[in-house]
Formats: C-alpha cells, structure tokens, sequence
C-alpha cells in the first residue's frame, strides 16, 4: 500500500508539471486521507449485446449472467446502461418481457432492427450478481425525434418500473410478471449522453441540442422522474472544459458556454454532474488534473447548487 502511495504521489507530481528533481513528497502513512468512493470503479455496456463482445449467434442472458463472477473479481462496482450514444435512441419498453416478444430495441437510431437481449431485467439482474450498482442513462434523444412530454413519461415509467413496490401500479406489476416483484431500486440517472455533440456525430441524428435547450428540458425530466421516485439522484451532461460551446450553439449564433448553463439553469434539479473525460495522448493527464477551466475548477466556478463529481 505504501509503494502503491508513492507511485501514486509521483505520478501526480509529474502530471502536474512538476519535475522530479524539485519535487518533495512526504508520506503520512498513520494518517488517514479522503475515502474513495466505491461508486469510482465502473464500466459501460450497451444494450445490443453484439456491441459486448459476445457472439451474436449463441449469446444469451444466461451466458451472460454467468459473467457475474468475473465482473465481481475485477472489482467492478458500477455499470452504466444502456450504453453511451445508445442510450439517446432506445426505447426501454422494448426491451423486457419474453425475447421472442421483443421488437427492434432503437426504432429509429443506431442498432435499428437490433433485438434487445440484454434488457433492463438481465442487465439489473447482472448486476445483483456481481455485487454492482447500476445507473441507468434514459432516453434524452426522444425529446428531439417525438417530444418531451413523450421522453419524460418514458424516463419516468422506468423509474416505476425499476422502483416502485410489489403491488403499487402496472409497471411494478409487470416487473413481477417477469420475475422481479422486488424493485431493483435503482438510485443513479442520467438525463441523455453528451448532448453537445453535433448532429450526426458517431452516425447519431438525434438527441443533440443547444445547451439552453437541454439545460431547461433535464428539469422537465428531473421533475417527471422524482414524481415517481424522489429518493433518486440524477445527473446532467456537462463538458471538462469551461470554455467550451457546443457546435450546436454556434450553429444558431450563441456562445453560453455548455457547463456554465447547464448549472445554472438546472442545478436546483440535479444531484451530480457528468463529465466524459477522454485524457489519453500528449498531455491528456496534465488537462485533467489541471484546476483552471477544466471539470477540476468547475464546481468551485458556480455558485448554483451543490455538485458531486
């Protein structure tokens, strides 16, 4: 543990900028530090099972369910789901009940025609066999390709039927239909994913919008979502950069910067942030560790709310 505090130490030093020959660390040992929140150690997978690496032709839940174990001695303790720039296209509805049953899970985005076999069932029950919490990202892109209303009942029936009691209304009773009368209690969402792309970035054509836009419309979600379930927490998209404009803005002429808005205008509502940190190449992990005007300044460069990152 001591020379993993060390290597630790010595590499923050050197990220930071600081040459080795200048630098002085010391190490308190019988000193306590901050504790490290289990939830830091996740993963990501998406709901079109192919996307996971496993055979397209033989993979079912069962197969893998028996990948719980190996998920548990990694040490893994979140999963997100369904999966990144899928998320913002896939109808959950779609995805429980018998598979035989089940319909293209993202009628009109990426994995279109894609059977959904690793629904929100399989995927809640990987995670009770892996000892792993999960968070759920909801469908954000619904908002742009049929309307909000629309996209927040949807994000708020998920949370029904994630969460709601044995017995309390249709969602809870479909849940035990399919074999769970328990709620999976699912505490962590996530309102859309990386929302100030442009347009058809990755091949996506839908849920990008202009930060104001997604700002005002994660209230609407948030408020949908909590009348179900106000035990929830739920977070919003933001960007590592303070500086940064989304292309969506610039493209009808406005320059807010994204994180700024977001928390400002819906940071009564949210109880965490999402940064997406891509920190590899030349000088990768000096931009992330760095204080100013990136996601290390952000929370202290607001004062709307309280933020956890």
């Amino acid at each position: 543990m001591l020379r993993r505090a060390i290597s630790t130490a010595l590499y923050l030093a050197i990220c930071a900028g600081v040459h080795a020959q200048d630098a002085r660390i010391v190490i308190r040992a019988e000193q306590l530090g901050r504790p490290v929140s289990r939830r830091l150690f996740g993963a990501n997978i998406c709901w079109p099972m192919y996307t996971n690496n496993l055979d397209q032709e033989t993979n079912v839940a069962s197969d893998f369910l028996a990948l719980a174990p190996l998920a548990s001695q990694l040490g893994l303790t979140m999963l997100r789901y369904p999966g990144g720039l899928w998320s913002d296209a896939y109808r959950w509805q779609r995805g429980i009940g018998p598979v035989s049953e089940r319909r293209g899970g993202s009628p009109n985005g990426t994995g279109e025609g894609q059977q959904p076999l690793l629904g929100t069932d399989e995927y809640l029950r990987f995670c009770e066999a892996a000892d792993m919490e999960g968070i759920i990202t909801v469908n954000y892109g619904l908002s742009t390709t049929e309307s909000l209303e629309t996209a927040c009942q949807e994000a708020a029936d998920w949370v029904d039927y994630c969460n709601s009691p044995a017995g309390s209304g249709k969602w809870a009773a479909l849940r035990t239909m399919h074999g769970h009368p328990e709620p999976y209690r699912v505490r962590y969402w996530e309102i859309g994913n990386e929302i100030y792309l442009r347009d058809g970035h990755y091949g996506a054509k839908w849920g990008h919008t202009d930060v104001t836009t997604y700002a005002r419309r994660c209230v609407a979600f948030a408020r949908a979502m909590r009348a179900v379930d106000p035990t929830i927490k739920i977070g919003a998209v933001i960007h590592t950069k303070l500086d940064f404009v989304s292309p969506n803005d610039t493209k009808i002429g406005s320059n807010k910067p994204w994180s700024q808005t977001v928390l400002e205008v819906a940071g009564n509502d949210i109880d965490f942030i999402i940064p997406h940190v891509y920190s590899g190449g030349p000088g990768g992990q000096t931009a992330l560790l760095a204080n100013n005007g990136t996601v290390g300044g952000l929370c202290t460069a607001t004062t709307t709310g309280t933020y956890t990152i």
